[in-house]
């Protein structure tokens, strides 16, 4: 990755915005995958990328999905892990199913933590990415209407 701890704080805590055209965003079906890009508010070089990707396996009762921060494409900063297998962190350290990695410096994206308290509706994927949105310090969340064909599932 190549990002210093410092990096990854800044690029975490900058303030984004949404950058698509579109006034409405459907959440992907089981097996699909969708983004939403997002712009630096200081820096209009700095780009992210937001990943939606919930799992196509039907034989899991619960929805996997991950939800990703992307930056410049292809660095991941954060990584929302719901509903998969646990986690053990380069520590030794063991979660749940249900947990965030969070990039550091020399690890990429390898340690993760519980899911924080800020995350109110897990069982929810269109409020999990309103929470995760809100998470990435993205501004203007108000600006897409969510769809969630996920829900029932």
């Amino acid at each position: 990755m190549g990002l210093t701890d410092n990096e990854i704080k800044y690029l975490l805590n900058v303030l984004k915005n949404i950058n698509m055209k579109e006034a409405y965003f459907t959440m992907p079906l089981k097996g699909e995958s969708k983004k939403i890009d997002l712009i630096s508010d200081e820096n209009k070089n700095d780009t992210f990328i937001i990943d939606i990707n919930p799992s196509k396996n039907k034989r899991i009762k619960s929805l996997k999905i991950t939800f990703n921060e992307r930056y410049k494409k292809e660095i991941i900063l954060l990584r929302l892990d719901l509903n998969g297998p646990r986690h053990k962190n380069p520590d030794g350290h063991l979660l749940s199913g249900n947990h965030l990695h969070i990039a550091r410096e020399g690890y990429d994206d390898k340690y993760a933590i519980e899911v924080p308290d800020c995350f109110v509706d897990l069982s929810s994927p269109k409020n999990t990415l309103i929470d995760f949105l809100t998470y990435c310090n993205v501004k203007n969340v108000e600006k897409i209407q969510i769809w969630d064909s996920l829900e029932g599932f």
